[in-house]
């Protein structure tokens, strides 16, 4: 299937052009894609029957819990019900409306008369199916669900387990309780794709709803890695780089379920990329009986370190943890990738380990026609391939963390990512919808934590005051004072889970809106702003003196903004226009652009984006200021028609409006 991308040839070129390392490189597919996942390590089944064996098994001490971590991919043979006899606003990208599905699994309704208004297009949904899990016997079950848009609430035989608020990170609930005793339970679970009070409602793309991402379950001993910490894999590694050696801190989570202390052994081993062990430690530990998640520690030292460097060689290390028993069975194991690097921006200039780099930079949502947001390991692996071809070398996944997979091939890639928070435009004090927004973000870094790949956190994008947000309810009539507090804790709270990462922000194109980030923007590292000078503002002749203005219009802009800021360096983090590649015409002296009137029109020419993208593309090579720019957008995405200019309807280009 044909992809529309943002920018016509003579732009792409220019791209390529200003990268030094953008030289195409073929992904191979065959590597680059990873595999649902599957049953991994030693697995036991004990098929006793008798309640007491049961017990028994649940509270055995570490010396006889040997079995293991165990995973299982559950996407096969659900049922689903949309609730609903009538099929009237009801898409179905992914899937069948009704009966037997697989996931992922991809939906959106809008109301086929009223679909602007959020309480209008609120659909709650059922999945269900039956699990066998008499396997499980003996040992502590997990589901994680690795995205599901927006309220996930779960049950067991009819028995509530708990709800997930927020649609794109990973989640996970203890199903152990519910499952006690029984050898097959009935599994349920209700998706509500709109809440109004708990997540932002203002948002410019399709917010398909569904369980589009994997669920596994996960059956663990009674001492193991933790689960529970926001869904992330409960190993964060730490380093720092002094030349060529590296000091690495690793934290462990772990787990005691059992009725007694548990003496045990936390393991670490480092190999390079070839699979030699470069590094390991170890250290006896003990975990108190009933421990949820204790921290722990382990530091070693790491000699001729081969730094992660971008796409010129994006060199990974394997980090496998294990937690062993004090008779040295293995409990439970754990393996990410990691790459050593720096990355810091300075003087309007962007280094990876200590050397300049030109970060030229598309967004990209994570939707494709006809299929929503269920898209495939293969099709991330297609899309970064078209991005390579351009001479990309970074991304920002636009509005929200996507799945791990395509973090996974940007690691492996030397993609530069600008990972942000959905937190868009409007704030409410509703403790509901305060809580999402801490919740996502520490969900976020948790969970995106080792990827050498992410360089940058969003912590908002385009979020202002106005006393005209108030007409969206009473949670919404917020002083300015409040945003700033709220949005200053949210920095504060980012710095806290990640102090080694860039915290960013991406602004709206406008004075008032700039001058009220100012009052928390001390404590960001690095401000974007949202500028579609000549798209959304008029260009009077699209010739050479034309360009000229462009270009001035864009260094008055920046520079103003900066030292509004206080900054030191600034990000170009959405650029562009809309385009049709279906409309063409002369763009010469005698063509003129009308800016916002035209912008919602109808009429949106390849020529005319590809003069303006000429011309940001000047600017950005002759400013002083500007560290970092993202083309918006790499693809074509869904968007609602209600709210969207007509070019090319239903779907949005090169500019959100």
């Amino acid at each position: 299937m044909r992809r529309k991308y943002f920018a016509s040839i003579v732009a792409v070129a220019m791209l390529a052009a200003g990268v030094p390392c953008a030289q195409a490189e073929e992904l191979d597919a065959n590597t680059a894609q990873t595999t649902d996942s599957q049953i991994v390590q030693n697995e036991t089944q004990n098929n006793g029957s008798s309640n007491e064996a049961a017990e028994s098994a649940l509270n055995a001490s570490a010396d006889n819990q040997i079995a293991g971590r165990t995973v299982e991919n559950i996407d096969k043979g659900w049922t689903f019900s949309k609730n609903d006899a009538s099929m009237e606003g009801w898409t179905f990208p992914t899937g069948a409306s009704e009966g037997t599905i697989d996931l992922p699994h991809s939906w959106d309704y809008a109301h086929p008369t009223m679909s602007y208004i959020p309480q209008n297009n609120r659909k709650t949904v059922t999945y269900s199916k039956q699990l066998d899990v008499a396997k499980y016997h003996g040992k502590n079950l997990f589901i994680k669900f690795y995205g599901s848009n927006k309220n996930t609430t779960v049950k067991v035989d009819g028995q509530e387990v708990g709800t997930h608020v927020g649609g794109y990170s990973a989640f996970i609930f203890d199903l152990t309780k519910y499952v006690q005793d029984k050898d097959s339970v009935a599994l349920t679970v209700d998706v509500t794709n709109v809440d109004t009070v708990s997540i932002p409602i203002n948002v410019d793309y399709t917010q398909f709803s569904g369980i589009y991402r994997d669920v596994e379950l996960i059956a663990l001993p009674n001492q193991y890695i933790s689960t529970e910490n926001k869904g992330s894999s409960g190993v964060f590694v730490d380093y720092k780089l002094n030349g060529n050696n590296a000091s690495v801190n690793t934290r462990v989570d772990v787990t005691n379920k059992a009725t007694e202390a548990a003496n045990l052994v936390l393991k670490t081993t480092i190999s390079d990329n070839a699979g030699n062990v470069v590094s390991e430690q170890s250290s006896d530990i003990q975990v108190s009986a009933g421990t949820e998640s204790a921290e722990q520690k382990l530091d070693q030292q790491l000699t001729n370190v081969h730094r992660w460097n971008g796409r010129t060689d994006p060199y990974l290390y394997t980090m496998n943890v294990s937690l062993q028993d004090a008779a040295g069975h293995v409990l439970d194991t754990e393996s990410t990738k990691i790459g050593f690097r720096t990355f810091k921006v300075s003087n309007g200039k962007a280094y990876l380990n200590g050397k300049q780099i030109e970060i030229h930079g598309v967004g990209y949502h994570q939707d494709r026609e006809g299929v929503g947001n269920a898209v495939s390991r293969d099709q991330m692996a297609q899309d970064i391939d078209t991005m390579l071809d351009m001479g990309v070398n970074a991304v920002r996944t636009s509005h929200y963390p996507h799945d791990p997979a395509f973090y996974e091939m940007a690691d492996e890639k030397g993609l530069l990512v600008y990972c942000e928070i959905p937190y868009y435009l409007v704030y409410s004090k509703a403790d509901s919808y305060k809580n999402s927004i801490t919740n996502q973000l520490t969900e976020m870094i948790r969970q995106g934590y080792n990827y050498p790949s992410i360089v940058m956190w969003g912590v908002q994008n385009e979020v202002r005051y106005s006393e005209q947000f108030a007409s969206y309810g009473p949670d919404y009539k917020v002083t300015e004072d409040e945003l700033v507090a709220f949005n200053s804790a949210l920095v504060d709270l980012a710095h806290q889970e990640d102090p080694n990462r860039l915290i960013v922000q991406a602004n709206i194109d406008g004075a008032d809106a700039v001058n009220t980030s100012a009052k928390w923007s001390s404590k960001i590292d690095l401000t974007g702003m949202n500028l579609y000078v000549g798209f959304k503002s008029p260009v009077r002749n699209a010739d050479a003196a034309g360009h000229k203005k462009l270009v001035e219009s864009l260094t008055n802009k920046m520079n103003n903004y900066q030292q509004v800021l206080g900054a030191d360096s600034m990000m170009l983090s959405e650029y562009g226009a809309g385009a049709n590649i279906d409309q063409h015409t002369e763009v010469d002296g005698s063509f003129s652009w009308n800016g916002a009137s035209d912008a919602n029109g109808d009429k949106h020419y390849e020529e005319y984006q590809s003069y303006l993208l000429e011309a940001y593309w000047d600017y950005i090579q002759h400013s002083t200021n500007v560290a970092a720019s993202f083309v918006w957008n790499m693809f074509d995405f869904s968007s609602y028609p209600q709210c969207r200019w007509q070019g090319t309807p239903q779907h949005q280009g090169s500019a959100v409006l």
